[in-house]
């Protein structure tokens, strides 16, 4: 096994892969940001169509949402989205925080 630092430190963020967006999620643009010793992946989407539009909405558009990690990578992601506008939405992931937070411009 390979000791991965930035998984330990709260450097490493999660990537669009990890976030495992449903089918259709169209996207637009990701960038991280580094804050109070933690950091966050904001992926820039749109959301697909029909019933892969539900389960998008059921698992990224809540307040304060946990995806359970995978077999390669246990650690949960926390989760949450906001609207932009136009029916973009970006959505922020992290594997440490549980505080509120607000899309930066």
């Amino acid at each position: 096994m390979i000791l991965d630092v930035e998984r330990i430190d709260g450097a490493g963020v999660p990537s669009a892969e990890a976030m495992r967006f449903p089918e259709g999620t169209a996207l637009l643009s990701a960038r991280s940001e580094c804050a109070n010793g933690g950091c966050w992946s904001l992926f820039t989407v749109r959301p697909p169509a029909g019933a892969d539009r539900v389960a998008f909405e059921e698992i990224y558009l809540v307040d304060r949402g946990r995806m359970d990690g995978t077999l390669w990578d246990p650690r949960p992601i926390t989760v949450s989205a906001e609207e932009f506008g136009n029916d973009v939405w970006v959505v922020r992931g992290d594997y440490w925080s549980d505080s509120s937070w607000r899309p930066s411009s």
